[in-house]
């Protein structure tokens, strides 16, 4: 797999923490990674996933953001880019299947 491990293993956790609320078989494996992108980058702030008890918004959507958190924090454009060196859309396909069959 050309995907970069150090990615793969962010990948792992952050679709282990989406899945907790979310059917990943339901939604598209390119779709899937963008969403994880978008929880680290900085372009994206607004698309963030924001949890607050069991209620999950996007940051665009929230007025008042007391007691909102990130769902996934550990993330940004450095440690896991869009597409990571060497790879294209094949391979980021296979890589959050094989994430997904991890899980």
């Amino acid at each position: 797999m050309k995907y970069p491990k150090q990615q793969f293993e962010l990948l792992v956790e952050s679709l282990q923490i989406i899945g907790k609320h979310f059917e990943l078989s339901s939604i598209n494996p390119s779709r899937l990674h963008y969403i994880v992108y978008q929880q680290g980058s900085e372009g994206q702030k607004h698309n963030s996933l924001m949890i607050k008890g069991n209620t999950i918004l996007k940051f665009h959507s929230i007025g008042d953001q007391d007691g909102f958190l990130p769902l996934i924090n550990f993330l940004d454009e450095v440690n896991f880019p869009l597409y990571p060196e060497g790879c294209n859309d094949s391979h980021i396909e296979t890589a959050v299947k094989l994430a997904i069959n991890k899980i």
